[in-house]
């Protein structure tokens, strides 16, 4: 429930909550905070819509074992936000589990109903 209060506040919930979806790849809490037109762009340049994206993270081809969010920066722009961070997790793919770290941007937008994604881009950080 968004808070007229701290809307800071309730985007670094949502974002949790966003986190805990993405490990769970529970496809319902994931069409909860996606907009409809929420686009996902990701490593290598790839471009899902809102249905794509959610398939892909439930479909279990990459399962996400842990992770979660630091270095959160957030700026509102009153129904809008943009919410920076990092996400270190590790995954199982292809029958390999390894850690990953992804720098990522998000915007937020807030329409009376709580904060919701519209973008999201994810980058990759490479190992040195």
């Amino acid at each position: 429930m968004a808070s007229e209060r701290d809307p800071e506040h309730d985007l670094r919930d949502a974002n949790h909550r966003y986190d805990l979806a993405l490990v769970a790849a529970d496809a319902s809490a994931l069409d909860a905070l996606y907009l409809p037109e929420f686009t996902y762009i990701g490593p290598g340049g790839v471009v899902r819509n809102k249905a794509e994206q959610i398939r892909s993270l439930a479909s279990g081809a990459i399962d996400i074992i842990e992770g979660g969010s630091d270095h959160i920066s957030i700026t509102i722009y009153g129904e809008a936000a943009i919410l920076t961070g990092r996400f270190t997790g590790r995954v199982r793919a292809h029958g390999e589990e390894f850690s990953f770290q992804e720098r990522y941007s998000t915007v937020w937008i807030n329409r009376g109903n709580g904060w919701r994604l519209a973008l999201e881009h994810g980058t990759v950080i490479k190992d040195k």
